[in-house]
């Protein structure tokens, strides 16, 4: 029976990056929080510590092509998963970053006629 008055562990309220954060990954391991920062185009780190007004610690950013419009995210290891645009505001794309960076350009980056409005990221295991 699901709990009716579950206790919240930490909520993360940020000091002003957080612009329509859209969907976060956990990283199982190190129990950092990748937020997909759709109105600002990037994705900000947590801390597992993180708590209330703490900042990210750092921003992933991609110098070239530009991440626009994240909406999700997954993560396995040091390995970050983004979506990227829509076929409006495009191209439709899937970045992939290294996760222990902030700016950068993606290690790989998928796109195709597949994609028109990628709004989801999961991995297997």
């Amino acid at each position: 029976m699901p709990a009716t008055k579950p206790t919240l562990v930490r909520a993360i309220v940020g000091s002003g990056e957080q612009n329509s954060p859209t969907g976060m990954a956990l990283q199982n391991a190190t129990g950092e929080l990748y937020v997909a920062n759709a109105g600002s185009s990037n994705i900000l780190a947590y801390s597992s510590s993180a708590n209330g007004k703490n900042r990210p610690d750092r921003t992933i950013v991609s110098n070239s092509p530009p991440l626009i419009n994240p909406l999700a995210v997954a993560v396995r290891g040091s390995v970050l998963y983004s979506t990227s645009g829509t076929s409006l505001n495009g191209p439709p794309s899937v970045f992939v970053f290294d996760a222990l960076k902030g700016a950068q350009n993606p290690n790989q980056v998928v796109t195709g006629s597949y994609l028109s409005s990628p709004v989801g990221a999961a991995l297997g295991p």
